[in-house]
Parts: structure tokens; sequence; C-alpha cells
């Protein structure tokens, strides 16, 4: 459930993020989508270690969300 809340949510900060023309409005959709991204590695790590069904692929998801973090810095410098 918390991960697909939060990974639906990332699109619409990006877009805000993108369309927003007010710096100070502009950091809130950046920290929103920082905290995002924090919280989904950070439900990806719990739940490796906890036995639910489908944690085999969680190693999976929390390395394209490596991958997305190191994009998504890169990303914020050029705002």
């Amino acid at each position: 459930g918390d991960i697909v809340q939060q990974s639906s949510s990332l699109a619409p900060e990006i877009i805000n993020a993108e369309r927003e023309r007010h710096s100070d409005q502009k950091h809130k959709h950046l920290e929103s989508l920082d905290k995002l991204t924090y919280k989904l590695y950070s439900n990806c790590k719990r739940l490796e270690s906890s036995k639910s069904n489908g944690r085999d692929y969680l190693p999976i998801l929390r390395g394209e969300l490596k991958k997305f973090r190191k994009l998504q810095r890169s990303w914020m410098l050029t705002l």
C-alpha cells in the first residue's frame, strides 16, 4: 500500500516542481520529492526483512530507487 501510494505521488511532484515559477514553491515540491524517495527506500528496506510475499523484488526496487535518487539530484541542480 505505502510503496504504491508513494510511487504514484512522485510524478505529480516532479511535474509541479517543473511548472512552478517561484523558487520557494519549487523548493517545497523538491523537499516533498526528497521525502517521498526516502520513504520509499526505507519501506523497501523494512519490507525486505519481513516475511512478505513480494520481498524477492524489493532489492531490485531498491536498486532502481538508488538510480532514481542519483538522477533526481542532478535534475534538481538544473532547476
